[in-house]
């Protein structure tokens, strides 16, 4: 991990000090990617710094490779094909995502997403809204910026209240991130029902050894849930309401939120902290 971590570092830098210099080495590793023990070298982040809009040359290699059912540069090509691809390609790349629809990683389903946003708007509001995880680094912020974000949040919605928890938990951090007032009702609803639906079981939601998976992801769930209404991008939680989040909060995820309190109304030192570094980066 160390040597791709320094290959992709190198050459970003390399690109900072002279991009003329930089490109045909970026166009090369689209071509042929460095593999290091099965995983590709440099970062789709980095080929993607290229200023052109498109690549149109590489649109049947980059389709051709994501198509194949052993390739090992999957994630990668999805990503370039988000950045680079044209909707010469829509056909087929549509064919090979609805191959795998579901099962896809989350950074090849946001590299799918944000080529599907970019060529075809509508198909990838209706797949976004299928695939609402937060790490979806790319195509979350890009339907937001599109304006289309209200098509997508109650897709996101009806993901947190379904059965598996971590899909659920998934969407409960997007909704944090990028939700609305109505995200804000949705979550508390959720950690509402399962209050109830684990008050009695309490005890079992902390961590022990041969700890069931039933127990095991409903802490997992109850923890992102927690900390998506506590740190939400678009809402504070006052002393009211944390008193209110502490009491639905079971096991020892509850002292945690018990440190949330604030002196000032209106501000909660866990959102006041979170958001402090996260405007350093």
């Amino acid at each position: 991990m160390g040597h791709q971590l320094l290959r992709d570092v190198a050459l970003r830098r390399l690109y900072d000090l002279d991009p003329s210099e930089a490109t045909p080495i970026f166009i090369r590793e689209i071509r042929y990617p460095h593999l290091d023990n099965g995983m590709f070298t440099v970062k789709g982040d980095t080929l993607g710094l290229l200023p052109s809009e498109t690549l149109p040359q590489f649109d049947q290699m980059l389709s051709d490779r994501l198509a194949q059912n052993d390739s090992r540069t999957d994630g990668l090509d999805a990503q370039l094909i988000g950045r680079y691809s044209t909707k010469a390609i829509l056909t087929k790349v549509k064919s090979t995502y609805e191959s795998s629809a579901g099962q896809w990683d989350c950074v090849t389903e946001d590299g799918f997403v944000v080529y599907f946003l970019r060529v075809d708007p509508d198909y990838g509001v209706k797949r976004l809204a299928q695939a609402p995880s937060a790490c979806m680094t790319k195509s979350l912020p890009a339907v937001v910026k599109m304006q289309r974000w209200s098509e997508v949040e109650p897709g996101i919605i009806v993901r947190l209240n379904g059965p598996d928890l971590n899909r659920a938990r998934q969407a409960a951090e997007a909704l944090a991130n990028y939700g609305s007032p109505r995200a804000e009702n949705a979550l508390w609803d959720r950690l509402r029902r399962f209050h109830a639906q684990w008050t009695e079981r309490a005890n079992e939601l902390k961590d022990r050894p041969g700890m069931p998976t039933e127990a095991n992801e409903a802490m997992g769930f109850q923890f992102g849930l927690v900390e998506a209404i506590g740190r939400a991008q678009v809402w504070f939680l006052n002393n009211e309401q944390i008193t209110d989040l502490e009491n639905l909060t079971l096991g020892q995820e509850r002292d945690n939120v018990k440190r949330w309190h604030w002196s000032f109304p209106g501000r909660s030192e866990h959102q006041l902290f979170w958001r402090a570094g996260a405007s350093d980066h």
